[in-house]
């Protein structure tokens, strides 16, 4: 396994690649934002399991209980901050160049969750339904 992560004040930048660990249920205190570059990541939430593939985006929002695995053959990215990160446009935009998606989608996601609330009414919906067309925006 490959684990890299930049940690900086408020946010963090992960790669991992080949994991062979499962992540039982468990919840973060920061946003979520992954991308899978390759393979498959099994994603739990809400007692729906998800296959987030290729190239997909996913949203997990804080203290929301998940759990995840992989195919082992997988890599994945994270960009996870904190509430008080979500207006910085230096810190959404190093995600977002990071994730390889446009800083206007991280900025929409952001605002979803921590301005509107709408996420997590949705939140099933945003992870069956990824945003393949975000790879698009780069």
């Amino acid at each position: 396994m490959v684990y890299q992560a930049i940690v900086k004040p408020g946010y963090e930048l992960l790669k991992v690649k080949n994991s062979q660990h499962d992540f039982p249920v468990h919840f973060h205190k920061r946003l979520c934002i992954g991308k899978v570059v390759s393979g498959n990541k099994y994603l739990r939430i809400y007692n729906h399991e998800n296959v987030v593939s290729k190239n997909c985006v996913y949203i997990i929002p804080p203290y929301v209980a998940h759990s995840c695995k992989t195919d082992g053959n997988s890599e994945y990215l994270v960009f996870s901050l904190e509430q008080n990160e979500v207006d910085n446009l230096k810190v959404l935009s190093e995600g977002a160049k990071f994730l390889g998606i446009g800083i206007d989608k991280i900025v929409e996601l952001t605002n979803d969750i921590y301005n509107y609330g709408s996420i997590k009414n949705n939140i099933v919906n945003y992870i069956l339904n990824p945003y393949k067309e975000w790879t698009n925006s780069i």
